[in-house]
This record gives structure tokens, sequence and C-alpha cells, in this order.
């Protein structure tokens, strides 16, 4: 699993730390499943600073959308970073284990990415990762979302998608024509929603608003 290009990052830099914790979330409203009701996120954090460049991920598990808990993420998270001193090794140990534990590596990549994607961090706590909008939200609310986002200083902004294609793309096209996401840079969660028909639906919006968007 490889988020960007390797011929823009340096596979000798030494991996200075790969440190990792747990933070309980509570939610302003229940996230009702079909089979649990969940009142809080359980999120495992990753902080990884290579050259002096620190990024972070993270990983949620969530009941019934992977076999991954809290537990083997922070295990597999702890083991890898006991094993890894540059970060060639870093990405060969995470394709080695992607299979068996693909929220722990995710964490990580994204962690060791982010400084060439969206910008090295400062600081953990807080650190403003992304600001999530969800697709089926009124012309009026997008509109008021990236408001908040570009008051609070969010500069990265994800897409909930995969619902009704429709949405999506009316959505994604009120985004990125606003002016008030110009400096931002997009990516689309579609969770593994979308088939055939609907990436084809897609694809021409996600050419023309190329420069913004980060990744699908």
């Amino acid at each position: 699993m490889i988020l960007i290009d390797r011929g823009s990052i340096d596979l000798n830099g030494k991996v200075e730390l790969l440190e990792y914790g747990v933070r309980v979330i509570p939610l302003v409203a229940p996230y009702h499943l079909s089979f649990v009701s969940l009142y809080e996120y359980q999120c495992v954090w990753v902080k990884c600073v290579v050259s002096g460049q620190a990024g972070v991920g993270e990983a949620v598990p969530l009941p019934g959308y992977g076999w991954e808990t809290v537990d083997s993420i922070v295990d597999t998270i702890a083991k890898i970073a006991k094993s890894c001193t540059t970060v060639g090794d870093l990405y060969e140990i995470c394709e080695r284990e992607y299979k068996k534990a693909p929220f722990a590596v995710s964490a990580i990549l994204t962690a060791l990415e982010q400084p060439y994607l969206t910008g090295a961090i400062e600081s953990v706590n807080p650190c403003k990762l992304n600001y999530a909008i969800s697709s089926s939200e009124s012309s009026v609310h997008l509109e008021r979302e990236l408001t908040v986002a570009k008051e609070f200083g969010y500069t990265y902004i994800k897409l909930k998608v995969g619902r009704n294609i429709e949405d999506d793309i009316f959505s994604l096209k009120k985004i990125c024509g606003s002016d008030l996401s110009r400096g931002m840079m997009l990516s689309l969660d579609a969770n593994q929603a979308y088939k055939k028909k609907e990436v084809a639906r897609i694809l021409p919006v996600l050419e023309e608003f190329n420069s913004q968007i980060q990744w699908l």
C-alpha cells in the first residue's frame, strides 16, 4: 500500500520517532449501526518523524468494519516500531503486514507520508488532520461547513461519499467550485461503496477538479 510515489521520498532517511497512543473521543450524538450504538470512538494515533518532519495518522476500528481491534492495532504498531530504522525498512515491513493488519499499517503510512501530502505538523494535540463533510448535505449546509473549516484553519477536506452518486457529484462540484475551498485539498472517502457504473459517472468530475483532489 503506497499513497504517494516513492521517488519523492528518501528511503534511506532515518525514522527518528514512531510513537503511538489511544484517545477516547466522545460523540456529540450516538452513531447507530445495525447491531450496536456507539457513544464514543477509540482512536489509535501514530506520530512519525523523519528528517525533522512530523506526520500523524489514525485508526478507528469500528464493530463490523474489520477484524482489527484497538489492542491488535496497538500491538502491530508496537512491533513495527521496534523493527524499523529507515524509511525503506518501514515500507518493507508495512507491505508485509498490510494484509494481516490494514488499519494499523494505514495509520503508520499516513503518518509517514503526511508531510509530503499536506505538510508537516507542529503538534499532535491539537492537530488539524482533515475536516469531514458528508455529500448528503444541502447546498447551504455545504457552504456553512466550508466556512467553519476555513475559520478553524483546516486546509484539507474529506468528503464522505458513496450513498448517492448524484449527491456525490453535486457536492464535489459545489466544494471545488467555491471560493471558500481555495487553498484547500480534497479527498473522497467512498468506503468501497462505488461499483463500476458509479466510478464511470464520477471520473469526469474528478478529472475536471484534478488539481484540488488528493486521492479517492
